[in-house]
């Protein structure tokens, strides 16, 4: 009998070294193998055996198999149970590790539940007890991810009070809490607290473990997210490869950590405008997690879901429909109906219906992520608010002002009350807000609700792609007025900006242009004019190639310059090719081939060519 449990307990230690070195199929076959020895030798009331119960289940929920985890949790819970009693250490520890799988699968309140369970189980055994501190964190996670950061914020340091205790023991429970509330900062947009709290949490564990360890990795890492959401691209990206190069010394070339620090590397070529290495890092990432999990896993959906964003961004709209609705069919087998990742993949398929003009499928899609989303994690919550701003922004899109603004301040007391009245997503709200103001010809509120976001992006940032959004925003509203040397003023500052943050070549700086060269054209400089428009067409072809709807709209505008000034053959010839463009891309019914067939209906009968006209029109 000792000779199978020693058995059962070397097997037990040989899955946590396999599951640490990140070979997760074999530590799957040896934690199977476990089981089945402990239930042919009818050892299925041993602590050893519910241990491996615990350890294949622990398993099956980082492959993402949750139907075969979840029975197994419960099981090694009941015999738990069963064996020591309710107070037992290793029940705790089971409650924690389901609490820990419904965190996985978006349950807050079940998840809470066995996480509260698993705290008072240690307090009775010591309130001070260093797992007192972990199920506090956990309690504090699930706070985060329901937009209750007061709470959560509160319940962390709660936690470090008593990690800081046994520091000299484990001092990764103290740099996970740091790490913990620092990215609670970021949540809110505590920008300098976050950082500060990651460089607290980087010099500690570098001065205890040195500079070459998984903790180290993490806390880079977590650095260079923060970065990247501040537009400090290039030290994000060093960061990112510092990381890369620590995990692959300690893992080898092929593990999860690598392959989300892949996906985070491609997510800041992203921002950059560096679409090709985005495209290939993503895919080095995919594979590698249909490598490790295979093709039924969170991260292989995340990983769709990131090169759908992709092909969005260059307009390969069908491309990018495939792969979000790949990421749907993955979740939708692998977790309940009503998980917060379906209602995301649904919100960015609606994006694409939005892009391609197909405003009933995008709008019943959006509300469909927003029932999803409320059921859920209710409305006070920063993922429905999300896709509350995206049916706002598809009614602005379809003329349909009264009921955006009401959407974008509903979105705004939902942002206010969770993040306060500074935040990122509080500027950027009532910058669509003054937009919406804008093409309602209300110019007053327009201009004022632009002028506090601008001022609030000042106090949040020194130089960043947000400050010169909003300086972009009221230069449009400033011509709108005729007031063109403030346009001009202000989209010269954007334009400046943009070029520190990304240099020449970028998608914002192209932007920026476009409406610099429109600002001239109605001020009558049409030679300036014209050499802005043909440089920010250089730069869309050079980011998207010869064929994307931001080049048509590039096109059609040079076209609408060359009218002005009846250059009619050339006006023609820019029409035709943004006609044609976006008859390609957005199909025949898009508001935007709609306008390109009535320009070149103007040119038409501005040359006499009548029937032509009014076949256009």
């Amino acid at each position: 009998m000792n000779n199978i449990l020693n058995g059962l307990h070397n097997l037990n230690a040989r899955v946590i070294q396999l599951a640490g070195e990140g070979d997760i199929e074999e530590a799957v076959n040896v934690a199977q193998q476990a089981v089945e020895l402990g239930i042919a030798h009818q050892q299925a009331e041993n602590d050893i055996y519910a241990n491996s119960v615990n350890n294949l289940a622990e398993l099956y929920r980082i492959q993402g198999n949750f139907a075969q985890a979840q029975p197994l949790y419960i099981q090694a819970l009941n015999l738990r149970r069963r064996l020591f009693g309710s107070e037992h250490p290793d029940v705790a520890q089971s409650l924690n590790n389901i609490g820990a799988f419904f965190l996985t699968i978006g349950n807050y309140i079940q998840a809470k539940e066995n996480f509260e369970a698993a705290l008072n189980i240690w307090k009775q055994l010591d309130s001070q007890h260093p797992q007192v501190a972990i199920s506090l964190s956990n309690i504090a996670e699930v706070c985060r991810e329901q937009g209750r950061y007061t709470e959560a914020s509160k319940i962390y340091e709660q936690a470090l009070i008593i990690q800081k205790l046994y520091l000299e023991d484990y001092p990764s429970d103290v740099w996970r809490t740091l790490n913990n509330i620092a990215v609670l900062y970021e949540t809110q947009g505590r920008y300098t607290d976050a950082e500060k709290k990651y460089l607290e949490a980087l010099e500690m564990i570098q001065h205890l473990v040195g500079s070459e360890h998984y903790d180290v990795a993490a806390t880079l890492n977590n650095l260079a997210v923060l970065y990247n959401s501040q537009g400090r691209f290039q030290e994000a990206e060093n960061n990112y490869l510092q990381v890369l190069r620590i995990w692959k010394k300690l893992l080898g070339s092929e593990h999860a950590y690598i392959a989300s620090t892949l996906n985070n590397l491609a997510n800041t070529y992203k921002e950059q405008g560096r679409y090709t290495e985005a495209e290939q890092t993503h895919k080095h990432a995919l594979s590698m997690r249909n490598l490790l999990f295979g093709s039924e896993h969170p991260d292989v959906a995340m990983s769709l879901s990131n090169l759908g964003d992709i092909d969005l961004i260059q307009a390969r709209y069908l491309k990018a429909e495939k792969n979000y609705l790949a990421a749907l069919a993955i979740q939708q087998r692998l977790f309940d109906s009503e998980h917060p990742d379906i209602a995301q993949s649904l919100s960015n398929i609606a994006v694409i219906y939005m892009y391609q003009g197909r405003y009933q499928d995008a709008e019943n899609t959006c509300l469909e992520a927003s029932q999803i989303w409320e059921r859920s994690v209710g409305k006070i919550h920063s993922d429905y608010a999300s896709n509350l701003h995206h049916i706002a922004k598809l009614y602005k899109e379809q003329g349909r002002y009264s009921e955006a603004e009401a959407q974008f301040l509903e979105v705004l007391q939902i942002r206010i009350q969770l993040l306060g009245q500074v935040h990122p997503d509080i500027a950027f709200t009532k910058s669509e807000i003054a937009e919406v103001y804008r093409m309602q010809g209300r110019y007053a509120e327009a201009e004022r609700t632009h002028l506090d976001a601008l001022a609030m992006r000042r106090r949040m940032f020194r130089e960043h792609q947000d400050i010169a959004a909003s300086l972009n925003n009221l230069a449009v509203l400033y011509e709108d007025l005729f007031r063109y040397s403030q346009a001009e003023s202000n989209i010269l500052q954007a334009l400046t900006l943009l070029k520190k943050i990304f240099g020449a070549n970028h998608p914002q700086v192209a932007s920026c242009l476009n409406n610099l060269a429109a600002i001239y054209t109605s001020q009558g400089k049409y030679s300036e004019a014209e050499t802005v428009y043909l440089e920010a067409l250089k730069i869309r072809k050079s980011l998207f190639g010869e064929a994307h709807p931001d080049v048509a709209r590039t096109l059609n505008n040079i076209g609408e310059l060359y009218r002005l000034l009846g250059r009619y053959t050339e006006a023609e010839r820019k029409y035709t090719e943004a006609l044609f463009i976006r008859q390609s891309f957005l199909g025949d019914e898009h508001p935007d081939v709609a306008k390109s067939l009535n320009n070149l209906a103007t040119v038409y009968a501005a040359t006499g060519r009548y029937a032509d006209a009014l076949s256009y029109r």
